[in-house]
């Protein structure tokens, strides 16, 4: 993949023509809908996107109702019901400029006789296409505060890596700081250009040394993702608190979480697993 210094928020509002009925979780149906945008350009880009192991330049947010955007999970043994006439909305982030144009031929083919899309064989039609733009240069910390809450909305865990090859991956299923921080700064560095990146090392001797977890309540969270397949993750919440403010990394981490609300966190973070809120904590 091409590096790129832009970072694109898109959501995407819709309004189903009839009820549809979907799994629980969505976030992989959504990302679906995403890659049969491109294929309709570009069949062979899109499935090379699927299939890759690398990390993704783009990741989704599940269906949720518009004026509910925390509101990515039906409960638990529910299946997620997507009411005719009512609005719902999907947050897609893109790091690339090959990638984000050839979304946007393919949605401008897909739509050119009328707004319409397809979902479960269900004509949706679409409201709004709302675009927010960033740079690894300019992204700010949303939040500037020595105490952070983090919410994990939907299913969340860190991949693990062995010291040896194993058979089957292991996950962390806690919101360490060194997990979370960690999982953003290799997002972060994958993509930004060499003068954006962020020292890794020294970066994560900050958090190893000077955030804390404050305050905490999680509990375990199992979706199917299809084809038989099942995320074990985390969702709630979890307070950071951080010391020796004064230090450049202090800031950067801010940035990280705020750049983890457009990009998600952890593992599986393209098809919407690890959405994160970020918020300052209220004492």
């Amino acid at each position: 993949m091409t590096k790129n210094a832009f970072i694109t928020t898109l959501e995407l509002t819709f309004t189903p023509a009839k009820d549809i009925l979907l799994p629980r979780f969505t976030g992989g149906i959504a990302l679906s809908c995403f890659l049969n945008i491109i294929s309709t350009i570009d069949e062979k880009y899109a499935q090379k996107l699927h299939e890759s192991k690398e990390i993704k330049p783009y990741s989704c947010t599940p269906f949720y109702p518009t004026l509910k955007p925390e509101k990515l999970l039906s409960p638990p043994k529910c299946i997620t019901h997507l009411k005719i006439g009512r609005k719902y909305s999907a947050r897609i982030t893109i790091i690339s400029d090959e990638l984000m144009t050839k979304f946007l031929l393919g949605l401008n083919k897909m739509t050119l006789e009328e707004p319409v899309f397809s979902l479960m064989n269900t004509p949706c039609i679409i409201n709004d296409l709302s675009a927010k733009v960033f740079t690894f240069n300019t992204l700010q910390p949303k939040i500037k505060s020595d105490i952070i809450k983090v919410k994990f909305l939907t299913p969340t865990r860190f991949a693990v890596r062995g010291t040896i090859k194993r058979k089957r991956p292991k996950f962390r299923l806690f919101p360490v700081p060194e997990n979370l921080f960690h999982s953003l700064v290799h997002h972060w560095n994958t993509f930004a250009s060499s003068e954006s990146k962020i020292p890794e090392v020294k970066f994560m001797d900050y958090i190893v040394n000077f955030v804390y977890e404050d305050d905490y309540k999680i509990k375990r969270e199992s979706v199917e993702i299809g084809k038989d397949r099942k995320a074990v993750g985390f969702i709630g919440y979890c307070v950071y608190r951080f010391y020796e403010t004064k230090s450049k990394w202090f800031e950067i981490a801010l940035k990280l979480l705020t750049y983890g609300e457009l990009v998600n966190v952890g593992n599986a973070k393209s098809m919407g697993l690890g959405v994160i809120k970020v918020e300052e904590f209220q004492k």
